[in-house]
């Protein structure tokens, strides 16, 4: 196989473009999100900003989104071809309380990706998002451990979160999305 160098510290996350098998993108510690071409034997673009500390990379046409395990700016989306960003997705805390640094993010399965999923350590909680007018539709506290990795069903849009104490919720996107 190919053999690829372009981060310089740990890779967390790695996704192959839904719509074009040449096309990865990884991201990690290095705060860059690194675009591969595998027909080429470099990457063929990066953005800088995002510290991706776990499955916190998805991609939707053109629009990739990202979780960070930092203080501000955790959830951001970028644009595909430029590396720029289009817009942070606000992760307001209640009263000031302790941010939720990220180690999930992805989109809703649907052919629209109507919702952005995440969630990380800090506050110990997942959200989902309404990708077009990025209100908070929904939130899950897990308690006293992170949220570390999330799934939707390409089936029902039902999400899957797994947690660090073991538990795994469930979130039926279809009744926050009324």
């Amino acid at each position: 196989g190919k053999n690829f160098c372009g981060h310089s510290n740990r890779v967390f996350s790695v996704k192959f473009h839904p719509d074009d098998p040449n096309i990865v993108l990884s991201g990690g510690w290095d705060n860059t999100l690194q675009v591969w071409d595998l027909r080429t034997d470099s990457a063929v673009r990066d953005l800088y900003g995002p510290h991706i500390c776990g499955d916190a990379i998805d991609i939707k046409g053109d629009t990739i989104v990202t979780g960070s395990w930092q203080a501000n700016n955790q959830l951001q989306t970028w644009d595909l071809k430029s590396c720029e960003l289009i817009e942070n997705i606000p992760w307001v805390n209640p009263m000031g309380t302790e941010s939720s640094m990220l180690y999930a993010a992805q989109f809703s399965k649907d052919p629209e990706a109507r919702f952005i999923a995440a969630g990380g350590g800090g506050t110990n909680e997942a959200r989902l998002f309404n990708r077009q007018t990025l209100q908070c539709l929904g939130s899950i506290g897990i308690g006293k451990r992170g949220v570390y990795s999330m799934d939707f069903s390409p089936i029902n849009g039902d999400l899957a979160i797994a947690a660090g104490d073991g538990s795994i919720h469930f979130l039926d996107t279809n009744s926050l999305a009324k």
